[in-house]
């Protein structure tokens, strides 16, 4: 049986290999060089399509982490605002 296309490891740039689980009647890709893997699959072709994916774009990617980063600054800072207005005035520098 050949080897499919395989994309190199996203990783590492390494090669990649596919290997039969047959205990488990599943496939999985993973990188001959650091050993990263792909997810396990029923069939040899979903294991290469899964390992084959990557993301459309970096920029895809860098929105996506500013909008979680956005979001997780706006909940700590609702949290932060919420607590001063729980616990009113203080003055910082006299609680020791």
């Amino acid at each position: 049986m050949s080897q499919p296309e395989l994309k190199p490891c996203p990783f590492c740039g390494g090669p990649a290999t596919v290997w039969p689980l047959p205990a488990a009647a599943l496939w999985k890709v993973h990188c001959d060089e650091c050993n990263a893997r792909g997810a396990h699959r029923r069939t040899m072709a979903d294991a290469v399509r899964e390992w084959n994916r990557r993301a459309e774009s970096v920029e895809e990617d860098l929105i996506a982490g500013r909008a979680i980063a956005w979001l997780c600054m706006g909940l700590l800072t609702g949290f932060a605002i919420l607590a001063l207005m729980w616990l009113g005035p203080v003055r910082w520098w006299q609680i020791t």
